[in-house]
């Protein structure tokens, strides 16, 4: 068992570490945004770790259009593009979590990932791990995939 005032991902103390639920155990903001870079650019090691992101959104069929106030006529896909970029950090952490309750998990892992890659709050990073290293999403020793990823060359 690691020493619980150490970062899990790189064994190194930390000011202000983020909390990892449900282990109690504790990441440091480099790691953490590390982590949420790398599955932003969905790099071939993340997604050995977290399979939904092999999944590919589909760009061509039958997107749902929607008529917007303004008269425009967008893509349902591009008008949710731009809500989502209305809400803070915490709420898309929040919305993280909606996605895996709704199994789409593919697009769970991306909200957890921008959270993880620009929020300082530790609430928000703490629920965007959480959501990542818990069931659905997290398979087993997950935590120990990512340090391995995140360790130095």
């Amino acid at each position: 068992m690691s020493d619980p005032d150490l970062c899990l991902f790189c064994q190194r103390s930390s000011q202000a570490p983020v909390d990892v639920l449900p282990s109690n155990a504790k990441a440091c903001h480099a790691c953490v945004s590390r982590l949420g870079t790398l599955l932003l650019e969905q790099d071939l090691a993340v997604a050995a770790i977290w399979p939904a992101l092999r999944h590919q959104v589909e760009e061509e069929g039958d997107e749902p259009i929607v008529r917007l106030p303004d008269g425009r006529v967008v893509e349902l896909r591009e008008r949710t593009a731009e809500l989502k970029e209305q809400l803070s950090l915490e709420k898309r952490a929040a919305l993280a979590r909606t996605y895996v309750e709704i199994g789409m998990y593919r697009e769970a892992v991306m909200e957890a990932a921008l959270v993880l890659s620009q929020s300082e709050n530790s609430q928000a990073l703490a629920a965007a791990l959480e959501v990542l290293l818990t069931p659905p999403l997290g398979r087993p020793r997950a935590a120990e995939s990512v340090r391995v990823l995140l360790r130095p060359n």
